[in-house]
């Protein structure tokens, strides 16, 4: 009898020292599966010995010690998945031509507008409804227009009749030309000029969006010495009266700052974003109902996209009607941030290290499929071939 005792007690202990004296090294379902969810969903996170300076230069995002990259990073859909379309095209070769995107004809993609800023010549290349682009242009003229010393083109609808002109500004004197384009894309020349003596500061820089939400484009001006700001909104006919709105904000003041105007918030009105190129710093000024400034309305200090040979493009890339922000560098990598309902910015929601439009090649935003998001085209500008990434996000 006693044997059977010490027996059932042996085997209890043991029960006891399996259970309890190693469960540091057991951990149940729950505890498992959620090990398991994070390795899946996390990006891979590289050892001490697999991250070089380098990667940590190319980062746009300062963390704290205690704030990993998974941490930060919102997992979502790829936004782009690298090269869908390329051609050589072979256009807009050379140190004096320059690339635009804009919906010239109205068909709800954006196309491409090729001008020389040394003859002032302009060529537009359709894209097709799969948002690849043509190889041979659908119009060319030799305007000379817009190729005089100090001039500068832009693109928008200033008439409000769904297709894209161009605007010519001149930075020394202020004068503006404006030449509408007609249906099927065309342009035959100007169509309105004047000499409004209008953002021609050496510190002045010329923008042009839709400020007041009344489908026209209209023009900004933004005095980088101390921060000034002038509006002029367009008219009915796309032409221009001079200042509309003017104020002394103080905002985005110097070189080191970079002024973007968008819709950030989707409100239809264009907003103001300051962003520091050597800290990462963003500031946003949401436009007013009626299309004017009062100041800040939101700001963090992101550290995003300030490293070396980084620079941020805009564009829709989740396809809610409001622009985010792009950084992309010297290396091809690729970084998004999806901006709030109020225009505000939290952290990296996508990124991507695509080795893609590397180096001296221009990266265009646009449109080119018209589904409502904005794809990527890349541009070499030695010999004018064209690469396509289309935006992955599904359409609403």
């Amino acid at each position: 009898m006693a044997r059977t005792t010490l027996l059932v007690i042996c085997l209890c202990l043991s029960f006891v020292l399996l259970t309890f004296g190693h469960s540091g090294g057991r951990r149940s379902l729950h505890e498992r599966l959620n090990s398991q969810e994070d390795t899946t969903l996390r990006p891979r996170s590289r050892s001490s010995s697999e991250s070089s300076a380098e990667d940590r230069a190319h980062r746009p995002i300062s963390r704290s010690s205690s704030e990993s990259a998974e941490e930060r990073v919102t997992v979502t859909v790829d936004v782009f998945v690298g090269t869908a379309w390329e051609q050589p095209v072979g256009v807009c070769t050379g140190p004096d031509y320059q690339i635009f995107a804009g919906d010239f004809n109205g068909d709800g993609r954006q196309e491409v507008l090729c001008h020389n800023s040394n003859t002032g010549s302009k060529e537009i290349y359709l894209t097709r409804p799969d948002g690849s682009l043509a190889t041979e242009s659908v119009w060319k003229k030799d305007m000379g227009w817009c190729n005089h010393k100090g001039a500068q083109l832009f693109v928008g609808d200033f008439n409000g009749d769904g297709r894209s002109d161009i605007l010519c500004h001149d930075t020394k004197t202020g004068k503006k030309w404006v030449s509408l384009a007609q249906p099927g894309g065309v342009f035959l020349g100007t169509t309105w000029q004047k000499d409004l003596n209008w953002c021609k500061d050496d510190s002045a820089e010329l923008f042009v969006a839709d400020i007041n939400a009344d489908g026209r484009y209209d023009m900004l001006c933004h005095r980088a010495k101390d921060g000034y700001k002038w509006v002029s909104y367009a008219k009915q006919d796309g032409t221009f009266p001079g200042t509309s709105w003017e104020k002394g904000m103080g905002w985005c003041i110097s070189n080191d700052y970079q002024l973007f105007v968008a819709d950030f918030n989707g409100d239809r009105r264009a907003d103001l974003l300051c962003h520091g190129k050597s800290d990462g710093k963003k500031w946003v000024a949401a436009a007013t109902p009626s299309g004017t400034f009062v100041g800040t309305t939101w700001k963090a200090d992101m550290g995003w996209c300030n490293h070396a040979g980084a620079e941020i493009l805009i564009g829709d890339f989740n396809k809610d009607k409001r622009s985010d922000m792009m950084c992309s560098d010297t290396t091809g990598r690729k970084w998004i941030a999806y901006s709030g309902e109020n225009g505000s910015f939290t952290s990296t929601s996508w990124e991507s290290d695509m080795g893609w439009c590397t180096s001296d090649n221009k990266l265009i935003i646009a449109d080119v499929n018209g589904d409502g998001g904005d794809d990527m085209v890349c541009h070499y500008p030695s010999n004018g071939n064209k690469y396509i990434a289309f935006n992955q996000i599904p359409t609403p």
